[in-house]
Order: structure tokens, then sequence, then C-alpha cells
């Protein structure tokens, strides 16, 4: 399961500096002797196996997935801060202030996780179908209409948001590339004003 572990230190390396470069240099993130493994998995693949190479990947995803929850919380990461929102119009003001989104540590896998291979471009390519279970934000908010209005804090909950991420991985230039990114269900949200009629000094 080397393999599995180097592709999916790919897929995160990828998915984090993804607003930043969609396509990322990992000659300092991965061993070698991995990626020749991977190579070498990868030039043996048939027709016939894909079938028993899905099967085995959900298995394992289905496993590190807990692990992955853990790393996040252990090291931070859930809650994620989120920028601050302010909006001015002609004679009022909306403020929301130290939000944090709250789950996503809560990811679970919804279909199959699929692995393919060109051989002729060494590249290979994976597909993970990602459900966060339980996401929720929070916020501060100010609302002021003419120099009036009321403060709280402000709740919201996505359930089953859920997306789909395909990558690739170049093994000649040891590179991956989000290829595909998009949300296949946004899920059932709703939020919950609270202290409305609270003022601040």
């Amino acid at each position: 399961m080397k393999l599995i572990i180097c592709m999916f230190i790919f897929a995160f390396f990828s998915f984090a500096n993804a607003n930043e470069n969609k396509e990322v240099e990992l000659l300092d993130e991965v061993d070698k002797k991995l990626i020749n493994e991977i190579i070498t998995f990868a030039q043996g693949l048939r027709i016939d196996e894909v079938a028993g190479i899905t099967a085995e990947i959900n298995e394992y995803i289905d496993r590190l997935f807990p692990n992955i929850s853990n790393y996040c919380i252990s090291h931070s990461l859930d809650p994620a801060p989120l920028d601050d929102v302010k909006e001015k119009f002609l004679l009022a003001k909306i403020n929301f202030v130290k939000g944090f989104l709250h789950g996503i540590s809560n990811l679970v896998r919804y279909g199959d996780v699929t692995v393919g291979y060109q051989s002729k471009i060494k590249t290979l390519t994976l597909t993970l179908p990602v459900e966060f279970s339980n996401l929720s934000f929070t916020y501060d908010y100010t609302i002021k209409v003419l120099g009036i209005g009321p403060s709280g804090d402000l709740i919201g909950k996505v359930d089953n948001f859920k997306f789909y991420l395909q990558l690739s991985f170049n093994l000649n230039t040891l590179t991956a590339q989000i290829d595909n990114l998009k949300t296949t269900d946004s899920g059932c949200s709703f939020g919950n004003w609270s202290n409305c009629c609270r003022r601040k000094v």
C-alpha cells in the first residue's frame, strides 16, 4: 500500500495548493523509490484488473480517512478560520467577523475511488468522490442602518456536502495537477441568527 500512500501525498499537496498553482512540484515531497513503485504498478495494469484495483483502493481509503480526520483535529486544522466579510450600502453596513468552518475532519467516501494510467505520457489519474457529512460555520455579525442595528452570532450548517476531485500525476516530471474539482451536491443548509437584539457598547 505504499504506492497508495504516495498517491495521497500527491493529492494532499495538489489540493492544498489549488488556489496558488494547480500544478505542484513533488520532487521534495516523495521518495523516488516510491515513484518507481508507482510506475511499475501502473505499467502492469490490465483491463481485467480494474475492478479489483478499485475495490482495493476503496477499502484502503475507508481505513485512511479516519486517520486524516484525526490529523486535522490534532494539527488544529478543524475548525479552520474564515475570511471576514464586510459590505457597505447606501445607509447600511454588514460585518461578519471571527468566522470559523467546522467539520472538515468529517469526510467520507460516497463513491468508488478509481485509478487509471496512460502509458504513452506516463500519467496516473486518481478520482476521489468525497463527502463532508457535517459542515458548519460560525460568525460574529453586526448590521447597522443609520448607525443602529443588531449584533450577535450567526451559525450555519451544511449536511452532506459532496464534491468530485480528479487529479493527475505526471510520472515524468513528478508533478500533480487538479484536472477537475466540482460540487456534486451542495447539501442541505440552514442558518440560525442568535442574540439578534444584543447591542454592542
